[in-house]
């Protein structure tokens, strides 16, 4: 599946599209009996947040990280993220199950549930070259991973 790197949202998340070929489209048009043309999944990883984020806060400017406007400002931020996500949901967000084993869904040390982090983050992306190759594996040949501030957590995000 392809995969589309994004950042400048002051968060991260895993987005996951599934899309069929413009042609196929217009094939299915003009034939009725055809069957549905497969559907390929497009992935994007978005990540960025190193210096600020919806978490702690909406502005780079240092005033709004310190006493007494970093209490007001934190507390802002992370209320509006989490309405938006309630007022105007985003369908294409990937959610992780646990145990389930869907390619291309958080697996690992990454959190259960819609797959964005609002705190500070940045992203790891793990090639694996030999795996691409091997026909039988269908875990596919990057490994995604999403980091929070702290450097001895396991990854916030994790997807294959």
């Amino acid at each position: 599946s392809p995969l589309l790197i994004s950042g400048d949202v002051h968060m991260s998340q895993f987005l996951r599209k599934d899309c069929i070929k413009s042609i196929d489209v217009q094939e299915l048009n003009n034939d009725k009996t055809k069957p549905h043309p497969p559907k390929r999944s497009l992935i994007e990883v978005t990540t960025s947040g190193m210096t600020h984020s919806w978490g702690t806060s909406f502005s780079s400017q240092p005033k709004h990280h310190t006493w007494p406007l970093w209490p007001y400002s934190y507390l802002v931020s992370r209320t509006f993220m989490t309405m938006c996500h309630f007022v105007c949901p985003w369908n294409e967000i990937i959610i992780r199950r646990l145990g389930q084993e869907e390619a291309m869904v958080g697996r690992g040390n990454g959190l259960a549930g819609k797959q964005y982090y609002l705190g500070l983050n940045f992203a790891e992306l793990e090639f694996d070259f030999a795996r691409e190759q091997d026909s039988t594996s269908d875990n596919g040949a990057v490994t995604v991973r999403i980091f929070g501030k702290k450097e001895d957590e396991p990854p916030k995000l994790e997807a294959r």
